[in-house]
């Protein structure tokens, strides 16, 4: 069992710091990416982007604490939690779409992982204490954040120059998460390895 605890942690620290800056980058390049894309029309849907990303996040943190109740095998739980999220999915609809559209649904969405990953999580943790990691999960946040607003101060008016901008955000990410003490020295070696490994094959 402890090392189950051991490797659910583990899973969701990197998921974490994996999913954080990629919820922090879509929500920057929201708007280019719909502006080159697609046409006006759909231009200010960009504001469902990041809440979207969000809810995909929290369905992410679900599915890592979902696997612990399939282990004490509360598998009839985690059904009656899908069907609650569900049916709250469907009245928050019915309420906010007349009014709001596109936005009303995204905040549905939303509102349903959020509650999905809050109740398995308070069951779950009742059997598995895991450990959160908080300390790396706030300076993912503080790293995504400088990225955010990094990736924020260009104007991206091409495909190129959104692969571009992308990429640079990812550096620095890593650069503030290096910088903060994010991430652990075999960590560091894994990112050192395949940047190597990648320079590599651009050279070639």
């Amino acid at each position: 069992m402890d090392e189950v605890r051991i490797c659910m942690s583990h899973s969701l620290r990197y998921f974490l710091l994996f999913s954080i800056p990629a919820v922090f980058g879509l929500s920057a390049l929201a708007k280019p990416l719909l502006g080159i894309l697609t046409t006006d029309d759909f231009l200010s849907g960009w504001v469902v982007i990041p809440i979207i990303a969000f809810s995909g996040l929290l369905a992410g943190i679900f599915q890592i604490f979902v696997n612990t109740m399939l282990l004490i095998k509360q598998t009839k739980t985690s059904t009656y939690i899908n069907i609650v999220a569900a049916v709250s999915n469907v009245l928050i609809n019915l309420l906010l779409i007349p009014s709001i559209g596109i936005v009303g649904a995204s905040l549905s969405t939303l509102f349903s992982y959020f509650l999905m990953a809050v109740l398995c999580m308070h069951i779950s943790l009742k059997h598995f204490k895991l450990d959160f990691y908080l300390h790396d999960i706030a300076k993912s946040v503080l790293s995504s954040t400088v990225m955010y607003f990094f990736v924020s101060y260009f104007a991206i008016s091409s495909i190129i120059e959104l692969f571009e901008i992308a990429g640079m955000g990812v550096l620095i990410y890593l650069v503030m998460m290096f910088l903060v003490g994010g991430f652990t020295d075999r960590e560091l070696s894994l990112i050192q390895r395949y940047v190597f490994r990648v320079k590599s094959e651009v050279k070639q």
